[in-house]
């Protein structure tokens, strides 16, 4: 089981600063590409899943998914790779505020109708939005999602 601490390096190339979050499926550290001094984001599946051949599934088609998704406000993906039995994704690291805690501010503000409330399955994000993603990671993976999985996308 791979746990990562800042200053550890992943596959002799990216050097872990801060951890960013966790949510349901996976954990993401902040890096930097020591060949390219670049700033990355890793996601890594949980170690509580990784064991399923399903979320694996899921974990890989969100990547897939991400890949072909090309909008300014979807991060990149840039690769994907395994370390230690750990899949994990190397996407765009992207500066700024938490997408959920913008939309929750703005809902208490008055400044976004109803329909932008937050929703417990995905939090933070707009139905319609979360529709055509799960739209298009279903026909990906050939059958239907749950709503437990996301890309992180930029706030306008």
């Amino acid at each position: 089981m791979a746990v990562f601490q800042i200053g550890d390096v992943i596959l002799g190339k990216y050097e872990v600063t801060q951890v960013l979050g966790q949510g349901g499926m996976g954990i993401v550290f902040a890096a930097r590409h020591r060949e390219l001094d670049a700033p990355v984001a890793l996601k890594f599946l949980l170690p509580s899943l990784r064991e399923s051949p399903q979320s694996a599934e899921r974990f890989a088609a969100e990547a897939r998914t991400a890949m072909r998704l090309k909008s300014e406000h979807v991060v990149r993906v840039y690769d994907v790779a395994t370390v230690d039995g750990a899949p994990f994704i190397v996407m765009e690291y992207l500066t700024g505020q938490d997408l959920s805690k913008v939309i929750a501010a703005r809902v208490a503000a008055g400044d976004l109708g109803s329909h932008f409330q937050r929703d417990r399955r995905c939090p933070g994000t707009h139905p319609l939005a979360r529709r055509r993603f799960f739209a298009l990671a279903s026909r990906d993976a050939g059958r239907a999602w749950s709503t437990r999985s996301a890309v992180a996308a930029r706030p306008e």
